[in-house]
């Protein structure tokens, strides 16, 4: 089911290493896989990077948190088929059924390409009412792309469309690259919607964030949050094979990420490509990414939403 990660996977920049995915606050779990990606590839690659850097993360969180004591373990890499994107579906939705079948632990995934989250997302569905938070700079809502059902441009529409996974439950979040067909699907099945441009100059955009999320919270059973690192703009995330003009900074998904609240089941991070990146720009976004994960994870005091509103 997985590919061992020996040498490498230690996380030795924050917390403690879990001896078990019963004892662990955090699972990693690398999916390499870039497959399903219809620009320039290399996000298979991330997984290695992301680990190789791990040293470079604190045990303290930006704002100041002791993040020492949190159980990290890393499960290692979903043993995928390189030239059979199917296959590979397949052994990540059986993988990631067996991760959540056995913990209660948070799943963090490290991609890939955008589509390894369909998959992802068929597991976590099964086990209870799924709100989906999607940070990207495009909907992935296309119906087929490039003639294929299952890239990373029709990811959300997949998990929509063979889920128990309500549109009334979704809400992208940074959106600013759309295909034709895309606003009428939005716009006919009720998935909310913050783009980029209102985050980048309304003022009022990061409570209207939070409510929203809460307002999802209270439906559902629990959180899945996607972070496609494209939703950021180029300067903070120039390794991506489809950069998008005009996108959020580092600081805004990372305070949007810290309103999260605590009843988030699973994590990815997606279409971080190595080979593309400028100056370890990227990497040093998705550390400060993963940081503010592990920090949502541990915060001490926080309560899940009350279900029975709406958005």
């Amino acid at each position: 089911m997985f590919l061992k990660s020996e040498g490498y996977g230690a996380w030795n920049g924050v917390g403690t290493k879990a001896n078990s995915p019963g004892d662990a606050d955090v699972l990693i779990l690398g999916i390499p896989f870039d497959g399903g990606a219809g620009g320039q590839r290399g996000a298979a690659f991330a997984p290695g990077r992301v680990r190789s850097m791990t040293g470079r993360l604190k045990s303290t969180s930006r704002r100041g948190d002791d993040l020492s004591s949190i159980r990290i373990l890393d499960i290692g890499d979903v043993d995928v088929s390189t030239f059979d994107a199917m296959k590979t579906f397949d052994a990540i939705e059986c993988s990631c059924s067996a991760v959540l079948d056995g913990t209660d632990s948070t799943l963090v995934s490290i991609g890939g390409d955008h589509s390894v989250t369909h998959p992802i997302l068929k597991a976590v569905a099964k086990r209870g009412r799924t709100g989906v938070i999607w940070f990207d700079a495009h909907p992935d809502l296309l119906d087929t792309y490039h003639g294929f059902s299952f890239s990373h441009g029709s990811a959300l529409r997949r998990a929509i469309e063979t889920t128990e996974i309500r549109p009334t439950d979704c809400l992208l979040v940074g959106t600013r690259a759309y295909e034709q067909e895309e606003m009428p699907y939005i716009k006919r099945t009720g998935i909310h919607e913050l783009p980029s441009d209102e985050l980048l100059f309304d003022t009022g955009a990061l409570e209207r964030f939070r409510r929203g999320v809460e307002d999802i919270s209270r439906r559902v059973d629990h959180l899945y949050v996607s972070v496609d690192v494209d939703v950021l703009d180029p300067s903070c995330a120039p390794g991506t094979g489809t950069p998008v003009a005009a996108g959020i900074p580092v600081s805004v998904l990372l305070k949007m990420i810290e309103s999260l609240p605590i009843s988030v089941r699973a994590f990815d991070i997606v279409e971080f490509a190595p080979s593309l990146d400028v100056s370890n720009i990227t990497i040093a976004s998705v550390l400060g990414i993963i940081g503010e994960i592990f920090a949502n994870v541990h915060r001490e005091g926080k309560t899940s939403v009350t279900k029975g509103g709406a958005l």
